[in-house]
């Protein structure tokens, strides 16, 4: 039996803006992912907790990370 092979992509992939893209850049090449080592990581956990209109936001380096943060 054959079966349709599917295509795994975005549904609505948007292209990064330059200063995204810069950004990425220069984090990726810092090596510094950890929220304790980075600046980058700061700002957007305050910027997170002001789109969301919350007084924190917490961010982590994989959904594990997260549910475990959550469960202690």
């Amino acid at each position: 039996m054959k079966y349709k092979r599917y295509e795994f992509s975005l549904q609505y992939p948007k292209p990064l803006a330059k200063n995204e893209l810069k950004d990425l850049i220069t984090v990726a090449r810092s090596g510094l992912f950890s929220r304790y080592a980075s600046d980058y990581t700061k700002k957007l956990e305050i910027d997170l907790a002001r789109y969301y209109g919350k007084k924190h936001a917490v961010t982590c380096t994989s959904g594990t990370a997260a549910l475990h943060g959550c469960l202690t």
